[in-house]
C-alpha cells in the first residue's frame, strides 16, 4: 500500500465517522425562520409585531444545530433549530418538526453539500431532547393578524 492510498483510506474512514456540517449564514437562518412563521399562518411582513433573533451562541443550544428565535410582540413564540447536516428544522420547545414544502430547496442544498442522510423525526427529537415529535407538513393560510 502506498502512502497516498493509505492516506485516502484513512480519509474515507474518517469521513464515514465524522459527519460533514455547514455553518448556516444568519441571513439564511432568518429566511428559513420567516418561511416557517409564514407557513404557521403569521403575517411576518409586519416587522413591528414579528421579529427574529439569533442569540450570542446560536450554535451552542443543541449540538449540530443552529438556533434562531421567533418573537411576537417581544415574546418568544418558537425556538427554531436547523440541522447543520440536513437543513431540517424544528421548534425545540414544542417538539414540532417543520417539514413544509417551501423548506425543501434549502434542505436539498444542505444535503447536497454534506452528503448526509435526512434525519427521522425520532432522531431530531432525540437531538433536541424532546419526545413525541409532531411533523407539520401543511402550511396554514394567513387569515388574520395573529
Amino acid at each position: 500500500m502506498t502512502a497516498a492510498s493509505a492516506a485516502l483510506t484513512v480519509a474515507l474512514l474518517l469521513s464515514a465517522y465524522h459527519q460533514i456540517s455547514v455553518d448556516i449564514e444568519t441571513s439564511d437562518m432568518v429566511d428559513v425562520a420567516r418561511m416557517i412563521a409564514h407557513d404557521e399562518g403569521f403575517d411576518v411582513g409586519n416587522h413591528h409585531v414579528y421579529t427574529f433573533e439569533m442569540g450570542p451562541s446560536p450554535d451552542n443550544m443543541v449540538l449540530g444545530y443552529t438556533a434562531i428565535g421567533f418573537y411576537i410582540n417581544g415574546s418568544i413564540a418558537n425556538t427554531i433549530i436547523v440541522s447543520k447536516t440536513t437543513g431540517q428544522a424544528m421548534d425545540m420547545n414544542g417538539c414540532q418538526i417543520f417539514d413544509y414544502p417551501d423548506l425543501k430547496s434549502f434542505q436539498d442544498e444542505i444535503v447536497r453539500i454534506t452528503k448526509a442522510k435526512r434525519k427521522t423525526p425520532q432522531q431530531m427529537a432525540k437531538d433536541a431532547e424532546c419526545e413525541n415529535p409532531q411533523v407539520l407538513t401543511k402550511p396554514i393560510a394567513i387569515t388574520k393578524l395573529k
